[in-house]
């Protein structure tokens, strides 16, 4: 992407051009909210993220969010010096009193420490940064803090920065774990046990699955150790004790098990007869 701008950047294309006219200047009224949003979508981001790792804590994702805006701030200095200042683009009189600069580094930083921190964050963060990176973008240009194409590309630079240090050093899957959500279900006093992932996934949401938690009296927990010592259920399958609640749970439990055995069974038994009878039709063809 970075390769392919730099000679659209350097024809000046009338779309670009067209683009400039539409957006800049912005009404005298709404100015200053515009360089707001720039500088809050671009610096007020890598800022947001790095406070937000730091509380949380989580000094893995700060010590990637650091790497990445320091790769992106060198690549960024490293272009710059190559290609020059405005990417050889030739100065025309549209593009007077606009930052015509090549890479856009606020924007390529914010970029690249957005996308590097977004594995770690959880949804509703996801869409804020988003939607805050993307009012960035959009302010720059209307701003006259950047061209259109040299955003556009800026964006682009800082996403490949954090794409290579995730394939470089790994990426989380941003997703929590089952026993994340046990605990977090613990912190709002709720009891639930059991708490195991849902067999079938939707993608970019992780699905769980458990049991209310009950309250068992003493005098039942009691008498349920004394039938259990007793061998009063040593017939029940131990999967019927798992995180179950009072004995009469389990023996529930357990006929329900029963159940699902015997359904399991009768299924298998006409699968094996529909298998059979046209074995029995073709002996009957042929001993007439």
């Amino acid at each position: 992407m970075v390769v392919v701008s730099i000679p659209v950047m350097q024809a000046n294309s009338a779309a670009e051009l067209s683009i400039v006219r539409a957006l800049h200047p912005p009404p005298a009224a709404i100015s200053w909210l515009v360089t707001l949003a720039f500088w809050l979508g671009s610096a007020g981001v890598a800022v947001l993220l790095v406070v937000v790792a730091l509380l949380v804590p989580r000094l893995t994702a700060v010590r990637w969010i650091a790497v990445a805006a320091a790769l992106t701030w060198g690549v960024c200095i490293v272009l710059g010096a190559v290609l020059g200042p405005t990417a050889g683009r030739p100065p025309v009189s549209e593009l007077a009193g606009l930052n015509a600069a090549y890479p856009v580094t606020q924007l390529a930083v914010a970029i690249a420490v957005a996308a590097t921190a977004l594995p770690y964050l959880s949804r509703p963060m996801h869409r804020l940064v988003s939607f805050l990176v993307a009012v960035a973008a959009l302010a720059a240009v209307c701003g006259g803090e950047a061209l259109p194409v040299n955003a556009v590309s800026s964006i682009a630079l800082g996403w490949g920065v954090a794409a290579g240090l995730h394939l470089a050093v790994g990426s989380p899957l941003g997703l929590p774990s089952a026993a994340e959500v046990a605990d977090w279900i613990a912190d709002l006093n709720v009891a639930v046990r059991d708490i195991t992932r849902v067999p079938r996934q939707v993608w970019g949401v992780e699905q769980f699955t458990g049991r209310d938690g009950k309250y068992v009296p003493l005098q039942e927990t009691i008498r349920g150790f004394a039938e259990i010592l007793d061998g009063k259920h040593d017939d029940i399958p131990e999967d019927a004790f798992l995180l179950a609640g009072s004995i009469d749970e389990v023996v529930e439990r357990a006929k329900e098990i029963a159940g699902q055995d015997r359904s399991e069974s009768a299924k298998a038994q006409a699968s094996e007869e529909t298998k059979e009878q046209p074995k029995a039709d073709a002996g009957e063809e042929k001993s007439e």
